[in-house]
């Protein structure tokens, strides 16, 4: 059994890790006019196409007063668009505009993990994965 103290060092170590993958994500957005919390939402598409925004809230677990405002600016920088007519039903899809940020994002996310991750094994880093879910 892990005590508070282990726990807490955990914690601060997963925060530490993702502090600095977002900052490097946010430098490579600022010519975008976007931030990392805008690039969640971009992967989501990317990931699971076009989503309603009761979709984007469950997947990301936000509210839908952040969502509808990230997706108004990822909107007007014609990162995504709005597909449908009805106000309440309609589904949100990443543009080709959209797309090139998402592979800039990407490109972020390979080199912060082969960097992170370059001296790790193959199981570990299967372990990782594992354990993380699990805390999910």
């Amino acid at each position: 059994m892990l005590n508070s103290k282990k726990i807490c060092d955990i914690f601060l170590t997963y925060r530490k890790i993702f502090k600095n993958l977002n900052e490097e994500i946010n430098i490579v957005l600022k010519p975008f006019k976007i931030t990392v919390q805008h690039a969640v939402y971009l992967m989501a598409l990317k990931a699971k196409g076009p989503l309603t925004i009761k979709d984007l809230n469950l997947i990301i677990d936000n509210d839908k007063a952040i969502t509808t405002r990230v997706i108004k600016t990822l909107k007007k920088n014609e990162y995504v668009k709005k597909i449908g007519s009805r106000i309440k039903k309609y589904k949100v899809s990443i543009t080709i505009n959209g797309e090139k940020v998402f592979k800039v994002i990407l490109g972020v996310i390979n080199k912060f993990k082969k960097e992170k991750l370059k001296d790790l094994t193959a199981e570990e880093i299967m372990a990782l994965s594992h354990i993380s879910e699990k805390l999910i």
